[in-house]
Parts: C-alpha cells; structure tokens; sequence
C-alpha cells in the first residue's frame, strides 16, 4: 500500500473542458509551491478529472497542510492499494493447483 491524499475542487468541475484544462494546471503548479514551500519534495501528482491525487510519504501531515491551497474543497488521507482482477486470480490458482 501507499499512501496518498485525494483532493477535490469546486466550481472549476462545471467549467468548460478548455477553461477546466487551464485552472487544473494552476492547481498543479499551486499544490507543487506549497509542498516544495515546506521541505517536501518526494511526491507525484495525478489528476483523475476533478480530483487529484497526490502520492507521498506522510499523508496526514501533507492533508491537513493541502488544505490551505485556494480552490481546494476537501483533502483525505487514503492509501493505494493493488487490485488483481478476478479472472488474473482465478487463472494464478488454476496455475498453482496443477503444479
């Protein structure tokens, strides 16, 4: 597992797809100031259409301190998980029964 925040935004959803394009860049460019701001400088970004989620070391101490930056409406803690698909398990158990 890895930790990660989720983090949603306002208003800028309903926008158009050109003018949404332009303020999900400057809430990149906002979240990366304000982690690199406070000595944090290992963490990826990845946009989701309307949220954004920012993988990290420390989730808790990065959430509370991502809601401060402007248009963000909620951050939360969260881990990444992996998931295998049905089909890829069952197939591994086929594989491990015949062996």
């Amino acid at each position: 597992m890895q930790d990660c925040v989720l983090l949603r935004y306002g208003e800028v959803g309903l926008k158009s797809k050109k003018t949404r394009m332009f303020f999900e860049k400057k809430y990149v460019l906002a979240i990366k100031e304000s982690l690199s701001r406070n000595n944090i400088s290992d963490f990826l970004i990845k946009n989701f259409g309307g949220r954004f989620v920012v993988f990290c070391e420390n989730s808790e101490e990065i959430t509370n301190l991502l809601l401060t930056v402007p248009g963000i409406q909620s951050a939360s803690p969260a881990k990444k998980i992996l998931v295998i698909s049905k089909k890829l398990l069952i197939m591994k158990l086929k594989k491990e029964l015949k062996e």
